[in-house]
């Protein structure tokens, strides 16, 4: 009886989630984009694309490039948006995502590549198609995806480091031979299962290695747990999207380095605070000892003196055995 309602809660959590999925694919709009370039010649591809509500027209918005796995490839539409949906959080809450999300869908047998009938090409001219419509920051551009969009990830911000603010690769292989001189000047924070035993961290992980020894800005996040799912951990855990849109390609300094919680003001007073506590309770410890010291009695003739202007104690204080 235990075992068959764990099974019915397991059931509708996942229900749930699938339902929320669904939710918010139905949220980003469904367009289309005619390219012609490599393999293709006058292809409609179709592609998915999130627009914040209520936009400002004076300001100016973040987008996230998501890039799919392998098996989402195809022409449905929902598939390659499945993932990365999860970066827009709740449903009931969808007012609150001041971003846009940007899913392109790779036909079947095809990669995230920039060659001869390549993803990343085509999603390179809706990025910027998106850019030229829409009320878009150019600083504020970040790049994501898992698995098999974990990979591309690689290919796409070496080629054109430029674009992007920031990337978070996640559950994919490494970049092999990376030019890391391209991305000095971009945080990135990568994602894997530690236990990942269809694709071990070990290539992503000398990525990583290689990327650190020539001062580059990334860190692994290997989180400790089995399968490929990383992605979850990462945006309900980890806070990835928070801290991807911390990050901006004009900014000077990187204020929130791969791996840590974005900063607010508030933050500032945390060390000001603990050291007022601790010059408070340093200052009440002395105090205490001085108290309890017998060097901080007063002597005898300091005693008198005391006695000389203050006056004899009155005869209701005195010892009655005295008397």
């Amino acid at each position: 009886m235990i075992a068959a309602a764990f099974i019915l809660t397991v059931a509708l959590f996942v229900a749930s989630s699938d339902s929320d999925v669904a939710k918010l694919i139905d949220l980003c709009e469904s367009r289309e984009y005619r390219y012609t370039g490599g393999d293709y010649k006058d292809h409609v591809f179709r592609y998915r694309l999130f627009v914040p509500r209520h936009l400002d027209p004076t300001k100016r918005y973040p987008i996230l490039v998501w890039l799919h796995g392998s098996s989402e490839r195809g022409t449905d539409n929902r598939g390659s948006a499945r993932r990365g949906v999860l970066a827009l959080g709740d449903p009931e809450h969808i007012e609150e995502c001041r971003f846009f999300l940007l899913s392109t869908q790779a036909p079947k047998n095809s990669g995230w590549t920039f060659g001869p009938g390549g993803m990343l090409s085509v999603t390179l001219e809706i990025l910027q198609k998106t850019m030229r419509e829409c009320p878009i920051d150019p600083n504020r551009v970040y790049l994501s995806g898992v698995s098999f969009g974990g990979s591309g990830c690689w290919t796409m911000a070496a080629e054109h480091p430029e674009l992007f603010a920031a990337i978070a690769p996640m559950a994919g292989r490494g970049g092999g031979m990376l030019p890391t001189d391209k991305l000095t000047k971009i945080p990135i924070w990568v994602f894997h299962n530690q236990d990942d035993v269809g694709l071990p961290p070990s290539s992503v992980q000398r990525t990583v290695a290689a990327l650190q020894e020539a001062g580059c800005n990334v860190e692994l996040a290997l989180l400790p747990q089995a399968g490929h799912d990383c992605w979850t951990a990462a945006f309900q855990e980890y806070g990835v999207m928070p801290w991807l849109l911390e990050q901006r390609r004009d900014a000077s300094v990187c204020w929130t380095p791969p791996g840590c919680r974005p900063w607010r003001w508030w933050h500032l007073l945390i060390l000001p605070c603990a050291v007022l506590i601790f010059v408070r309770c340093a200052w009440h410890f002395k105090q205490h000892r001085h108290k309890a010291s017998p060097a901080a009695m007063p002597p005898e003739h300091e005693t008198a003196e005391m006695d000389f202007f203050i006056g004899p104690a009155s005869p209701e204080c005195e010892d009655p055995s005295k008397q």
